[in-house]
């Protein structure tokens, strides 16, 4: 039989171990918790660098940028300029509240700028079109006129791309559309099919998509003049406008000045 007295003394050993072992279990978490904190701040810092580094390959390539850089008004600025004249969807896009994101560039390296927000509404058919009412639905239409414009850069890929967003204070992408600048033709007028995230076609989109070498001095006024949005990459003016005369560029060619023409 165990006397008593060592009992207590077993027990207090025990007691010991138990409160070592504990004391060393908190040590370790607490060593894990400093590693976790160290691996998050580390990614953190990752990542502002990457958004820091964006931010100043954007700003590098930014219209607004160049032309506060240009000292020369007479010097010509090549700019890739997209307008968006009319979007087309579904019925059931009737009233969303909708914003239009136009990328020059592929994906991971492009300029970014968006729209005004709209709504679009059903077409209203004209009064002798019973036969076109009977055989399709309305479409849900909006006239937008918005121009886009960027500084043309040859290390980012001639490619305009469109993007339809819901607007609101969780905005989503809704449908996508996109066209090389190589692809255009004559006035650069294209019509565009809209495709969901789930590829289904939701609509269209009619553009207009140019490559000019403009004037500083004509450009600037022009913006001026139609009252254009300072955007970090882009300038944008919503509504139909003729702008400036440029010389067009031929994506077809070495990029040299042809013939006149008026945005």
């Amino acid at each position: 039989v165990c006397p008593r007295w060592l009992k207590r003394k077993l027990g207090a050993v025990n007691n010991t171990l138990r409160i070592t072992i504990f004391a060393r279990c908190l040590a370790h978490h607490a060593m894990e918790l400093v590693s976790l904190g160290a691996t998050a701040c580390s990614l953190a810092l990752f990542a502002g660098s990457l958004q820091v580094n964006k931010h100043r390959w954007v700003k590098d390539r930014s219209l607004p940028e160049a032309l506060a850089r240009t000292q020369d008004d007479n010097e010509k600025l090549p700019v890739v300029v997209a307008q968006i004249r009319r979007v087309e969807f579904a019925p059931g896009f009737r009233g969303e509240r909708l914003k239009m994101r136009v990328k020059y560039g592929a994906r991971g390296q492009s300029l970014k700028c968006d729209s005004a927000a709209f709504s679009p509404e059903l077409q209203a058919w004209p009064r002798d079109s019973r036969l076109m009412r009977s055989q399709q639905d309305p479409l849900a239409c909006a006239e937008l006129g918005s121009t886009f414009w960027f500084l043309a850069v040859s290390d980012v890929e001639p490619v305009i791309r469109f993007t339809v967003r819901k607007a609101g204070l969780t905005e989503h992408s809704v449908a996508k559309a996109s066209i090389p600048l190589i692809h255009l033709k004559g006035q650069g007028v294209a019509e565009l099919p809209l495709y969901g995230l789930s590829g289904q076609r939701i609509g269209k989109v009619f553009v207009t998509c140019e490559v000019l070498r403009v004037q500083q001095r004509a450009l600037v006024d022009g913006l001026t003049r139609n009252g254009a949005d300072r955007h970090l990459a882009a300038y944008l003016i919503s509504g139909t406008t003729p702008i400036v005369e440029g010389s067009l560029i031929d994506e077809n060619t070495d990029g040299s000045d042809n013939t006149p023409s008026t945005m």
